[in-house]
């Protein structure tokens, strides 16, 4: 992974929201964790964010969890092969297409997570067109927007850091330029993503909600929200 003076980001070519991945999701086999060393990078800039999908499937209401997790999404390597070739990159092989669940089960932990994201999805499956870009846009922007579910790491040099694709998206910041970063990834395949209900019916186990886990485990009894009760608002900081 590599950037310097010759690489200025052109933010006519893409939103900050477009940035946010989880590693070629595409693939019928995404990668399942990834490692990343600096060699060297800015001494300000280039940090990398991450976003948990299983805080987002947390965050929903049951009845959407639900039904997001009936739902499949087309990953596609299309817009990123085709602006390879416009940034004359070498492309390595043809691009490809595959449909996975929206929501997935981690097959270690047997959490559920939410499994889209802006840099690689491009359409919920079998559902009206309006209907796929308002699911896929709101979970996109609480992806990009919600800071309950992320982690924001700063760069030194030889750190290294390692994440679990079928759970984070993530996100680098381009504020560096033109200053170098150059870094070393390793990432190898990780298992075809299983949904929720192949999951309990392969395995015989219920997938869980992670927070809902934790909870428990705390002796914490949670009730949800009645539909239409009158919430406070407000906050403390």
């Amino acid at each position: 992974v590599y950037n310097d003076a010759s690489r200025r980001p052109n933010p006519a070519a893409f939103t900050k929201l477009e940035l946010w991945h989880s590693d070629v999701s595409y693939e019928i086999q995404p990668p399942s964790t990834t490692s990343l060393k600096v060699i060297t990078g800015p001494e300000v800039g280039g940090d990398t964010l991450w976003s948990s999908g299983y805080a987002l499937y947390s965050s929903l209401s049951p009845a959407f969890q639900t039904y997001l997790e009936s739902l499949t999404a087309l990953h596609s390597a299309v817009a990123q092969a085709e602006g390879a070739r416009a940034a004359g990159l070498h492309v390595r092989r043809q691009e490809i297409e595959t449909v996975h669940p929206v929501v997935r089960v981690h097959p270690a932990t047997g959490w559920k997570s939410v499994y889209v994201n802006p840099g690689f999805t491009r359409r919920i499956i079998g559902v009206p067109k309006a209907e796929s870009d308002a699911i896929l846009n709101f979970l996109f922007h609480q992806i990009s927007d919600n800071p309950d579910f992320h982690v924001r790491f700063k760069w030194e040099p030889n750190s290294v850091a390692v994440w679990d694709n079928r759970i984070v998206t993530h996100s680098a910041t381009f504020d560096f330029w033109p200053a170098i970063r150059h870094a070393l990834r390793a990432t190898p395949h990780g298992e075809k993503p299983t949904s929720v209900a192949d999951y309990e019916r392969e395995t015989g186990k219920q997938a869980r909600d992670r927070q809902l886990v934790i909870w428990e485990q705390q002796g914490i009894k949670v009730e949800q929200n009645p539909i239409g009760a009158s919430t406070r608002r407000g906050y403390n900081d």
